[in-house]
């Protein structure tokens, strides 16, 4: 059974979306509110009337437990393992934590400011970066720079920070050197033991790319663009789906390893011969078994962290908030999860302090000797340094305010939707796993449906209903009901309005899929966003890894695919299914006569 938590490429597109698109602007224009008028009847743009009504975020440098970030997702840990690089994506920077004095500080790019410059240090720019990667000589580092879709190296004397690879006004998968070359949201990047190639999980193109450090000509190592599968085989033979994570180890025999997400599996590469082979979990089936090679299962692995010698890899394993340690060093491999608790990396066993949990973890590193880890958790914005065998962990930063799972705060918000009179403003708390009612006035939230920081499928009245990452709400025109896209459960929910009953309106929760039907017979791949027709007789979905738009008949249940192909992207106009899309994430409905 699959139970999705989360996904990086569609939280990192919102995060690069923020600034250009505002979706409260957008609901209170609909609702009649915007633009509005001054006393001279010129009108008034809403962006002159911008004001935060609820949530907020603090990003700061400093000692380990005074810096924040800001939804870092990965990181990199220097050969001798004195410090360690995080791409702290939320902010947009590259952040450096030396362990001897536990300070933090921004090593390339400005917090809170996207864009592509090259330049040093903070005149760089970046925009939601997901990967970072150290050479082995320790001169540079590679950055997968994944809302740019690009490459970016940083010298890491000077600080200069220059793009390698890739085109930041250009997405595709098109091979070719230095800049001629297309990525697709690149969302890991790994550097050789000899420093002559570097690999890239280009998440989007569901291919994994190489590049020659030399010459920065970039190849297709694996994998088809645009097709995602589970097919073990070389080259083009072998296909992923969603691989954000990848990681490179083995000293002779080289091989490189694939966290390939929605497949819930680990994959292999063989260095030598190009052969991709699934080395642990198995397509379908997620879950959090630990043991030997034929019973282990995972649930949306996002990064891999693998050890010079290749004897042992650690694995954020996102869906199960777990980081998962294989052991690589015998005929069959041997999978547990690691129970850290909170001490100095140097601290004995004695003083060891409370357990520690991981909400959101999405980034790992391992040392060359595979004694050291670090595990970067997106939903806390916490950086836990990690001694394996001793399973002791040392966590740096103070917990995100806006991620923490609370009554009192938005978490990760990801959408908004108001009745047309303008009474009722509904807010998809994404990361709090709610769906909560805000009052304009005095910016006030009030949870509707689900539980803070409860991930979960379950139907019922209000906090016994449970969410798996909902990043999509539509609410009626008369305020009455409201439909959510439950990302993780790749489901559509309906919450009645007046008795805040959750229902499961299409979509079996966990199970990703692309089939219309009736009701739990229909299957959709982490649908992005809905909407509500005015008469409240249909839904459409915008059904993104299916690259459709879907549409429900409220009554019936029935699910139909309206446009494009499932499963099918492109760019295509036509009608139906001749109509190619490429992750839909949004979605309106105009009424007739507008």
């Amino acid at each position: 059974m699959r139970s999705i938590r989360t996904s990086i490429g569609s939280l990192l597109i919102v995060l690069a979306l923020l600034g250009a698109w505002n979706p409260a602007r957008a609901e209170l224009e609909r609702a009649g509110l915007g633009p509005r008028v001054a006393g001279d009847g010129a009108a008034l743009d809403l962006t002159d009337l911008v004001s935060t009504i609820a949530g907020y975020h603090q990003a700061n440098d400093g000692a380990a437990a005074v810096a924040h970030f800001h939804g870092p997702v990965g990181a990199a840990l220097s050969a001798d393992g004195a410090f360690a690089l995080v791409a702290d994506t939320g902010d947009h920077t590259i952040r450096k934590i030396v362990f001897a004095t536990g300070m933090v500080t921004t090593f390339a790019g400005n917090a809170g400011e996207s864009g592509t410059a090259d330049g040093i240090g903070t005149a760089a720019r970046f925009y939601a970066p997901s990967d970072v990667t150290i050479s082995p000589n320790g001169l540079f580092a590679l950055v997968a720079d994944t809302a740019n879709n690009t490459i970016r190296k940083i010298d890491m004397t000077s600080g200069l920070v220059s793009t390698f690879a890739g085109d930041s006004a250009a997405s595709g998968s098109a091979d070719g050197i230095g800049t001629a070359a297309l990525f697709f949201s690149p969302n890991s990047v790994s550097i050789s033991a000899d420093g002559e190639f570097a690999l890239v999980a280009d998440t989007d193109n569901d291919t994994i790319r190489k590049i020659d450090l030399l010459s920065a000509a970039v190849t297709t190592l694996a994998g088809t663009p645009g097709e995602a599968g589970d097919i073990d085989g070389s080259g083009n033979r072998a296909l992923f789906n969603r691989p954000t994570g990848v990681d490179m180890g083995g000293g002779n025999d080289p091989f490189a390893l694939v966290a390939d997400q929605l497949n819930s599996t680990i994959r292999r590469i063989d260095m030598t011969t190009g052969v991709v082979t699934t080395l642990a979990g198995t397509t379908g089936d997620d879950g959090d078994t630990d043991g030997t090679t034929g019973d282990i299962r995972f649930n949306m692995p996002t990064s891999v962290a693998v050890s010079a010698d290749g004897a042992r890899a650690l694995v954020a394993d996102t869906g199960n908030s777990s980081i998962r340690e294989i052991r690589l060093d015998s005929d069959q491999i041997q999978v547990r999860t690691l129970a850290l608790t909170a001490s100095s990396i140097e601290a004995a066993p004695a003083t060891a302090g409370p357990a520690i949990t991981f909400i959101q973890p999405v980034g790992v590193a391992l040392s060359a000797d595979g004694t050291r880890g670090i595990a970067v958790d997106m939903a806390s914005s916490i950086i836990t340094r990690i001694d394996v065998e001793g399973q002791y962990g040392q966590q740096i930063g103070v917990t995100d305010q806006i991620y923490a799972p609370t009554d009192n705060h938005l978490n990760g918000p990801e959408s908004v939707a108001m009745s047309d009179n303008g009474h009722v403003v509904l807010v998809a708390n994404t990361v709090n796993q709610t769906i909560e009612r805000l009052t304009l006035a005095v910016g006030a939230t009030e949870i509707i449906a689900g539980s803070p920081g409860v991930v979960g499928s379950a139907d019922g009245v209000g906090r016994e209903a449970s969410f798996a990452y909902p990043v999509g709400i539509a609410l009626s025109a008369d305020g009455t009901v409201a439909v959510v896209a439950d990302r993780d459960n790749h489901t559509i929910r309906e919450i009645d309005m007046a008795t805040r009953q959750v229902t499961t309106l299409a979509g079996m929760a966990g199970v990703a899929g692309a089939e219309d039907g009736v009701g739990a017979e229909a299957m959709f791949t982490m649908p992005q966003a809905v909407a509500i027709s005015g008469d409240k007789t249909y839904v459409l979905v915008a059904d993104s890894y299916n690259h459709a738009i879907r549409r429900i008949d409220m009554a019936t249940h029935q699910v139909t695919t309206l446009a494009g192909s499932l499963g099918v992207s492109g760019s295509s106009n036509g009608v139906g299914g001749a109509a190619l899309f490429s992750l839909p994430s949004g979605v309106a409905i105009c009424d007739a006569g507008a």
